[in-house]
């Protein structure tokens, strides 16, 4: 319905914590909602200005999330919710293994600069016993 959030917090919460701002996982959930639309529907369904519309969708055209109609007027179609959320973890993954290994290299630095031991750092170290 126009002039309701396209969705919930907890759908926006998801797809933030795979990488989206809440504006872009606002008009991307718009657009899942609505179907083939235009920036004015887009804007109106997500509760985001029209203006800002424009820049988000070229942000998520190149992310991957939405396609871009050939037609008059032009209107825009997200990608389907499972390979939209696919790709998105896929993202993070990399994401998140390349900061692990740099988080290990950082670890091997530092244990060598100051003759520290590297298997005394370990989860239980840093997280406390559960």
């Amino acid at each position: 319905k126009i002039g309701q959030p396209a969705a919930g917090l907890s759908d926006i919460g998801v797809l933030t914590g795979l990488g989206l701002t809440i504006r872009q996982a606002r008009v991307y959930l718009a657009l899942l909602k609505t179907g083939d639309a235009k920036i004015k529907t887009i804007a109106e369904c997500s509760l985001v200005h029209r203006s800002e519309v424009y820049s988000l969708i070229e942000s998520l055209q190149q992310i991957g999330l939405v396609q871009r109609n050939i037609a008059v007027p032009t209107t825009y179609t997200a990608t389907h919710i499972a390979e939209g959320i696919k790709f998105l973890l896929q993202n993070k993954t990399s994401e998140l293994s390349f900061i692990c290994q740099k988080a290990k290299q950082l670890k091997q630095k530092f244990c060598q600069t100051n003759g520290v031991n590297p298997a005394a750092f370990t989860a239980e170290s840093y997280l406390g016993t559960v």
